[in-house]
């Protein structure tokens, strides 16, 4: 089966003019509370997790995936698109109720959580790892896993020893996934993946997915190939 990647349009036709398409997010504590959602570091969230709403930019169109203001983790998904993925069968996303703020009124949304998982549909043998350079993803060597625990572990390490080492991160080097292989017989629909080329985290669809989002004239979104560029 073939596998795209989920990744938000830019074409201001499309989601309107605005910088970032979420112009606020209105939350009960700061993004430094431990029940802050970004406090979460891919785990699933806590019965006291907070979930921000979002308020729709003045100068955006209203679609149905709109990345979060520093387009690093999070989506914000209308409730027709997560009917759609939530029906597939889907590996370490799972889906939080929220609002989306437009002109006043709250429109129900839902905010995509990556947490972590063992990556049970990823080829260790295919896909391909490499060390690079944080800032310009330029490949500085390969490395080999045999697991996708040892692959976590090691980056994880890597990021620890950045900190410890207070290098600057002009200079820090970060571990992740150059290419990706998925498992002949993998039936996943919709999963997340990280560290990933081109971006930290990436969410991923089966053909199957990508067909029943087109047919559903879904907006927002567009569909890049698996190990492909994010933009043209």
């Amino acid at each position: 089966m073939k596998f795209y990647r989920l990744f938000h349009s830019i074409d201001a036709k499309v989601v309107g003019t605005a910088d970032n398409q979420i112009s606020e997010l209105i939350a009960p504590t700061t993004i430094n509370s431990p029940k802050s959602l970004m406090s979460l570091e891919f785990k699933p969230a806590q019965r006291d997790t907070e979930v921000p709403k979002g308020v729709l930019h003045k100068k955006a169109k209203l679609v149905d995936m709109i990345p979060d203001p520093q387009r690093s983790l999070f989506y914000y998904i209308s409730d027709k698109l997560r009917h759609i993925l939530a029906a597939g069968i889907c590996v370490g996303v799972e889906f939080l109720p929220t609002n989306l703020i437009v002109k006043g009124q709250e429109l129900d949304y839902w905010v995509l959580n990556p947490y972590q998982t063992d990556y049970p549909f990823l080829d260790m043998e295919r896909s391909e790892f490499v060390y690079a350079d944080l800032m310009t993803d330029v490949v500085l060597r390969k490395a080999t896993f045999k697991t996708a625990q040892e692959f976590l572990q090691t980056w994880k390490e890597t990021k620890e020893k950045n900190r410890a080492l207070n290098i600057p991160f002009e200079k820090r080097e970060t571990l992740h996934i150059h290419t990706i292989a998925i498992r002949p017989d993998s039936d996943v629909d919709f999963f997340s993946l990280r560290p990933v080329s081109h971006g930290w985290n990436g969410y991923f669809v089966s053909e199957n997915m990508k067909e029943k989002i087109e047919a559903a004239e879904c907006t927002g979104m567009v569909f890049r190939e698996l190990n492909g560029p994010l933009f043209d």
